[in-house]
């Protein structure tokens, strides 16, 4: 780095080896983050004794070229940088803009004019609040602050957005807050993605689902028919009963009854009303499980729910002399579902593991249920059946669509169970029992996650 004199043999080589002027200075000239240039003087007529002053002069000088290319290449690599930007900017395929701390648009690309369907002049006259759902401004909102305090910016935010036409557009919004160099907030960078079609995609696959679920209930309903057929039948034939005798001890009466006897009609009538009410309690469950509605995720007690599946089924469990053991802790939280879903999912289960113990001798037909809670955010549910069991390549297919090992059966039910728990958030799976039989286990979120699909 040092500079190099005549009669050094470096300088010659330095410039170039076949140039031999009489006298030389050679000063190295150092840019930053570039390769290194040479900066030479020679008197080719007559010798030179090259002072410190000349030194001193040419490595100023160079010193000074050094900052200029320095300072040009750092123009240069902003240039670039800026003409990059700007082709990103405005040719992504998707909406990005500058957004100010009150939510005002300072700069739009042409991808978020499309979306939106303003043009860029309209666009800044507007904020992004101006240009969402009512129902999702204060979710933007909440937004805004997280992002600011530095909190959101690993995590984006669905919402809805009016066009100019008035017409509802899903988008998908995640941001980052850009400071200065003191780590002052000077506006939100926001990327914009109209994920509508993705959103009626989905609307359509959950309408199909349900439907598909409903199919499946009442397909359930047929199975059990004959059971539930006996299970009507008996209140009725008791109140049919009840009556004949009521009306005829009325007939043989020659004369006022007396006390005795009102209070016995009246407990006849007071039989008559618990038995009409079984029935019509029966009939009501049914409608409700089979009924077409849209699924309404809240807040649900899953040992109610078992409870309410396990009547569902009692007659059929009767009817093959088989056994069912409830394990519920009474102090179990409370998970996110809708409760009619749910309880398909427990009918399911619970006749499949019934027709898996058709062959099983009648003192080992018992059928575990087991609910716990896995975590404050979880709640784990196991049926466990002591039947034939699966072979390996059966337990790989249990949850594939059409797959049966039931004579008549649909191959539905697994998979409209397993698309139900998903949607929720949760999961299900299907493992041996020791000592044999199997185990079908699910999971749900807890209250505590609050997951709303």
């Amino acid at each position: 780095t040092d500079a190099v004199v005549d009669p050094h043999p470096a300088a010659t080589t330095a410039l170039g080896g076949g140039f031999a002027p009489r006298s030389r200075l050679v000063v190295p000239v150092c840019p930053q983050g570039d390769r290194t240039y040479l900066l030479g003087l020679h008197r080719c007529r007559i010798e030179r004794d090259w002072k410190e002053e000349d030194l001193e002069l040419v490595q100023a000088i160079a010193e000074r070229l050094a900052q200029i290319m320095t300072m040009l290449a750092i123009q240069t690599a902003l240039a670039e940088s800026e003409e990059r930007f700007r082709a990103t900017f405005e040719q992504a395929a998707v909406g990005i803009c500058h957004i100010d701390h009150r939510g005002w648009f300072l700069k739009v690309n042409h991808k978020l004019c499309d979306i939106l369907g303003y043009t860029e002049e309209e666009l800044l006259a507007y904020s992004g609040l101006d240009l969402t759902h009512p129902s999702d401004r204060n979710a933007l909102q909440n937004y805004f602050a997280q992002v600011k305090a530095g909190k959101g910016e690993s995590s984006c935010l669905e919402l809805r957005n009016i066009d100019k036409q008035g017409l509802t557009i899903w988008c998908n919004l995640t941001m980052a807050a850009r400071k200065d160099a003191e780590g002052r907030f000077k506006y939100f960078i926001a990327v914009v993605e109209d994920i509508s079609a993705r959103k009626a995609l989905q609307e359509r696959d959950l309408r199909h689902r349900d439907a598909l679920a409903r199919a499946s209930r009442i397909s359930t309903i047929g199975e059990m028919s004959s059971a539930i057929a006996h299970e009507i039948t008996q209140p009725l034939m008791a109140i049919s009963t009840y009556v004949g005798g009521a009306l005829q001890r009325l007939d043989n009466q020659s004369a006022k009854p007396d006390a005795r006897e009102i209070e016995l009609l009246r407990g006849v009538l007071l039989e008559i009303s618990r038995l009409a009410d079984r029935a019509g309690h029966i009939i009501d469950r049914i409608r409700n499980f089979s009924s077409q509605r849209s699924p309404k995720p809240q807040v649900i007690d899953l040992r109610k729910i078992s409870c309410e599946a396990i009547g569902m089924v009692e007659s059929e469990f009767k009817a093959r002399r088989t056994e069912i053991d409830v394990d519920c802790p009474a102090d179990l939280p409370p998970a996110i579902g809708d409760p009619i879903e749910l309880e398909q999912v427990f009918v399911n289960l619970l006749l499949n593991g019934l027709e898996a113990m058709k062959e099983t001798p009648v003192a080992r037909r018992q059928l575990s249920v087991e609910i716990t809670s896995v975590d404050a955010n979880q709640i784990q549910v196991s049926v466990a059946d002591r039947g034939v069991g699966f072979t390996a390549g059966e337990m790989m297919r249990v949850f594939d669509p059409f797959f049966t090992t039931k004579v008549g059966g649909t191959g539905l039910g697994l998979p409209v169970c397993r698309s139900i728990l998903e949607s929720y958030g949760g999961r299900i799976w299907a493992e041996p029992r020791p000592g044999g039989g199997a185990v079908f286990a699910f999971t749900l979120p807890g209250q505590a996650e609050d997951h709303i699909r």
